[in-house]
């Protein structure tokens, strides 16, 4: 018998089981305790758009009850409050409770799923709640829990994914990478023109910061200021290297040493004492002459006056 032919109707995102149906799922044993929360939760969902900080408040309260009988719940139960939030446009309240999430596994050192880890991040980041400081802290995570190769590979799957579905890269990636990079000792230049060559190929490329090209070129460092001015040749070392200042300097002082050395006559000053000294500063600027010049002889009384 053959097989129907199967065609692509369309694309939908990823989406993962929330709560109370992982609970159900992965520990139907304990799942009554997941089940006396549906209705304080569906009665908090309702109070989330018009009295947003009660809805949190009860939303923790529930928390910490949760957290006392079963604490592998916690993830699922945060990100079904952060859930709760998205729908009424709060991203605030939603990356708050994503980041209760993650302690939550921090905390309590749950098994992580990381195919499931990777598609609730992908989830927030769509939804506009997933900010910088909980990327960074999942760089930190992944580190702790996994070896430093498979870190590099997940985290790098997830930057990959975040910038396909159109998100653009954000600005400590390139931090990031070289830190996971480093750990795993892999080569530097290798793994970072692979993965700007994966996140150029999306088009949320011509979005991401300008510090997203910095790995690729080598641009050189500019010394410190203090090792810039140790660098500065000597005093002797302007007759040799002479600078466009310098090169003035010189030709001010030529040309008031010529003024000097020429004849009063030829210089058009009269044969005067204070005219022969040599004019100009220490700089070698030229200045005028401030003789003053001979007073007049008094003129001889005419035939008519008197005497």
């Amino acid at each position: 018998m053959r097989a129907p032919d199967v065609h692509e109707a369309g694309q939908v995102r990823r989406e993962t089981l929330g709560f109370p149906a992982w609970a159900l799922v992965n520990d139907p044993a304990n799942g009554h305790h997941a089940l006396a929360l549906v209705k304080d939760v569906e009665r908090l969902a309702r109070q989330a758009k018009s009295r947003p900080g009660t809805a949190k408040e009860g939303f923790e309260e529930l928390g910490g009850r949760l957290g006392r009988a079963v604490p592998h719940f916690l993830p699922t139960f945060y990100e079904q409050a952060a859930r709760v939030f998205l729908q009424h446009d709060n991203t605030t309240y939603a990356a708050v409770f994503f980041g209760k999430a993650r302690e939550a596994e921090r905390v309590h050192a749950l098994t992580v799923d990381e195919e499931r880890h990777r598609a609730v991040f992908l989830e927030f980041a769509f939804a506009g709640a997933l900010t910088v400081k909980a990327l960074k802290q999942h760089v930190r995570d992944l580190s702790a829990r996994l070896s430093p190769a498979e870190a590099w590979a997940q985290y790098r799957q997830l930057v990959v994914e975040r910038c396909a579905a159109g998100m653009p890269p954000y600005a400590a990636l390139p931090q990031d990478a070289r830190a996971l990079i480093k750990a795993a000792g892999l080569d530097r230049q290798t793994e970072e023109c692979a993965l700007v060559a994966e996140l150029l190929a999306s088009p949320a490329a011509v979005r991401a910061p300008r510090l997203l090209l910095e790995p690729l070129p080598a641009r050189p460092r500019r010394p410190h200021p203090r090792a810039a001015r140790r660098a500065r040749p000597a005093a002797g070392d302007h007759a040799r290297r002479p600078g466009p200042f310098h090169r003035r300097r010189r030709v001010l002082a030529d040309s008031a040493e010529r003024h000097r050395r020429r004849p009063p006559a030829d210089r058009g000053d009269p044969p005067t004492a204070a005219s022969t000294r040599p004019t100009g500063s220490a700089a070698g600027h030229c200045t005028a002459s401030t003789a003053r010049p001979p007073a007049a002889a008094p003129r001889p009384p005419s035939p008519s006056s008197p005497v």
